[in-house]
């Protein structure tokens, strides 16, 4: 059992990658993998950095992950990549943060979003497969975004915690601004899992309201509109999703 982690791949070849596994801040460097039928940690590889509260993206053979925290009190502003043989440090991003969103494949990736220790973030930053560079600021500053979807040109983020309190937003990201889309209609909500593109991406889990206790809401959105669909099977947050 984990919580606060990342994950990528599809629902036969998936990874589950790092987390935290004592609520009090013990973060892990174990990958779980899962081949459409079982779950393994002999094949997922192990980071060399403990992390937590971290996001990633990718497929279960070419996978990267950023940020988070790794026990310390500072926010971790260090990447990972994962080639199917091992894992190796990637180049760093320019603002360390935790609890944050991103997605993308290994070569066009993108983080948004998130809290660096003292304030809440709406900044994102690309990776082009060399160097992470600032790209578009969403409207407004949020943490409490797990995953998200699309690659750096068509991308979405859904929910999070901003100042005024939890959103009900979806923000969709064309490689140079983002762009606000059709609200989620479980209302604000934190911790959620997301994942897919724009015109085809799903959202569900987390934390809505002032509870502390998982959701087994879903929804599907179409690139205009938000419809809920069959509930989780188990109420859960701080999971991880992928495409």
């Amino acid at each position: 059992a984990v919580e606060m982690v990342s994950g990528c791949g599809t629902k036969t070849a998936g990874l589950v990658i790092g987390g935290d596994i004592g609520g009090t801040n013990q973060p892990i460097s174990t990958v779980q993998e899962w081949n459409g039928s079982a779950w393994s940690t002999s094949t997922g590889g192990t980071m060399s950095t403990v992390r937590n509260q971290l996001c990633g993206g990718g497929i279960n053979t070419a996978a990267w992950v950023a940020c988070g925290n790794d026990g310390s009190t500072t926010e971790s502003n260090t990447t990972s990549f994962w080639d199917d043989s091992s894992w190796t440090a990637g180049a760093t991003v320019s603002t360390g943060r935790r609890n944050h969103g991103g997605a993308g494949s290994t070569d066009e990736c993108w983080i948004v979003g998130g809290y660096d220790g003292s304030a809440k973030l709406a900044s994102t930053e690309e990776y082009n497969g060399t160097s992470w560079s600032a790209g578009g600021n969403i409207g407004t500053a949020a943490d409490g975004m797990m995953g998200g979807g699309g690659n750096t040109y068509n991308a979405f983020i859904t929910g999070g915690s901003e100042s005024g309190g939890m959103s009900a937003k979806s923000n969709i990201y064309n490689g140079t601004a983002w762009s606000l889309g059709g609200n989620l209609n479980i209302g604000g909500h934190r911790y959620n899992s997301s994942g897919g593109i724009p015109s085809d991406g799903w959202s569900g889990g987390g934390y809505s309201g002032g509870s502390w206790t998982g959701n087994t809401w879903a929804e599907l959105y179409n690139g205009t509109a938000w419809t809920t669909t069959g509930s989780l099977s188990s109420s859960r947050s701080t999971g991880a999703g992928g495409n």
